[in-house]
């Protein structure tokens, strides 16, 4: 009996697996996931109270198996057991990728799940150094491969073994040649807001419309309507600038993108040496965030609703990263900027909700340390 109670509970899961891993939370049903694993709602309920239910036990079986992957970690010398740690991160990212997608929703959409995966890794990376990891240790130590793998799981990138190598030989020796000097200069200024937009044209109106509504109630919850009515226009001057909402939401990308991108270099201090331009980009880019946190939610929501235009989001950041790389050791230029980008990717999901200001400065500082020397040291 136990056994076929199993059974049709596994059924259940496989339905919804495969459906949330295809598809964004919202739009995926209960009756979905019984119909696809030829099962009545009645079963569902007998299992699950609803379709939350169901989710955070996939993101659940998940942490489990990635648990059970890093829990011996193997190798005599740290650097054979960093080596196995990369390689178990990269290769779960394979063996689960449909867990992946779901699991990656999963943190956006329940915030405890970011730090259980966080602790998971932070105990990984503790077993390869042997001693308790800082907030910092483990952003720098686990997060540039982390977002390298999550590139090359949905084909952004190519992430192969010379790469992976590469990667860990940053972990343990640093990215960059040069030291930081004053970290004064890099927090102690007053940074230059970007100009407002007077909002003139039907287009720009709809574009503020949708960044509030998009921000505060996400993507799925607002419509066409929605966006038109608060604008003061109706639905078919939408439909003169736009062919559709997705459309809609990768315009606002592209313009999330550019504003990001232009706050940054316009603060700047180009006096500074290469690395403290690093830990000034990344206070930079969280004070943006900071200031705009809708900005933020409509990114975060974008990897599950419209995946390509993300590609081009983090295209652009690496894009931008290699026109300005200097002072950097013997590494691949493209590996190195997927890796400070996965770095101040991670670092704005640990701490643009739960961190003070002083928090935030301290660990871009330990970072810097770790920029220059790595971990080894």
């Amino acid at each position: 009996m136990e056994d076929t109670r199993m059974k049709t509970k596994d059924r259940l899961i496989e339905s919804a697996l495969e459906s949330f891993s295809e598809r964004w939370y919202e739009t995926v049903s209960v009756a979905e996931i019984c119909r696809n694993a030829n099962l009545s709602n009645g079963v569902f309920y007998r299992y699950f109270k609803d379709k939350e239910g169901i989710f955070k036990e996939i993101l659940d079986i998940f942490l489990k198996d990635l648990s059970e992957n890093l829990e011996h970690i193997k190798g005599e010398s740290v650097t054979q057991r960093l080596d196995y740690l990369f390689n178990a991160i990269v290769n779960s990212g394979v063996k689960f990728k449909r867990m992946v997608s779901v699991y990656r929703e999963g943190q956006y959409r329940f915030q405890e799940y970011e730090k259980k995966l966080a602790d998971i890794y932070k105990k990984g990376l503790s077993e390869v150094f042997k001693k308790d990891i800082s907030e910092a240790e483990y952003l720098f130590g686990t997060c540039g491969i982390r977002f390298l793998s999550i590139r090359s799981l949905y084909k952004h990138i190519v992430l192969d073994n010379k790469i992976l190598l590469q990667g860990e030989k940053m972990v343990l020796n640093g990215i960059f040649s040069n030291q930081v000097n004053n970290y004064e200069k890099i927090f102690d200024f007053d940074a230059k807001q970007l100009e407002a937009v007077q909002e003139t044209t039907s287009r720009e109106k709809l574009i503020s419309a949708g960044m509030e509504l998009f921000g505060e109630y996400g993507y799925y919850n607002v419509n066409v309507y929605d966006i038109a009515k608060k604008a003061g226009f109706a639905v078919g001057t939408f439909y003169i600038y736009f062919d559709s909402k997705e459309e809609f939401m990768s315009e606002l990308i592209d313009i999330i993108n550019s504003k990001t991108r232009h706050f940054i270099s316009q603060n700047i201090n180009h006096s500074l040496n290469r690395i403290e331009q690093e830990l000034q980009g990344m206070y930079l880019f969280l004070k943006f965030f900071e200031d705009k946190l809708i900005y933020y939610q409509i990114v975060r929501e974008a990897e599950f609703v419209v995946n390509g235009k993300v590609k081009d989001y983090y295209d652009n950041f690496e894009k931008g990263y290699l026109k300005n790389l200097k002072d950097v050791k013997d590494y691949d230029y493209s590996a190195v900027a997927n890796f400070l980008v996965g770095i101040s990717h991670y670092l704005g999901i640990q701490t643009l909700f739960n961190r003070s200001a002083e928090d935030k400065k301290s660990i871009i500082k330990e970072l810097g340390t770790l920029l220059y020397s790595g971990m080894e040291k």
